[in-house]
């Protein structure tokens, strides 16, 4: 238990601290998104794959996981037969942790 007498600075970190602790382990994206955690590695790409040739141009999917998926989008950038970063390649490939153990990749099919 904190004193209750503690410096107005330390109550605003505390408050801080104790926010993000709630929101870790929620992650919001789309309720279609390709939840990769805890599978295989061959069921993750195979997962990847199967949502990403159905998009139409255009269209975005969103991927979570529970390591880097930023090899997803390299595989990606194979399914289309090109060459490049996917950052160069798809209409749009972002990459965002949102937390120790939880990551969101959402590319653009292009």
């Amino acid at each position: 238990m904190l004193p209750a007498d503690r410096p107005s600075r330390v109550r605003a970190l505390e408050t801080a601290v104790r926010d993000r602790l709630a929101e870790t382990g929620r992650i919001d994206v789309a309720d279609d998104a390709v939840d990769l955690r805890g599978r295989h590695p061959r069921k993750r790409y195979e997962l990847v794959r199967d949502a990403f040739t159905a998009l139409e141009p255009g269209d975005r999917m969103h991927v979570v996981s529970d390591r880097d998926p930023t090899a997803a989008g390299e595989f990606l950038v194979d399914l289309l037969d090109a060459t490049g970063p996917p950052a160069d390649v798809l209409e749009e490939f972002t990459v965002e942790r949102r937390g120790p153990d939880e990551w969101v990749l959402v590319p653009q099919h292009p």
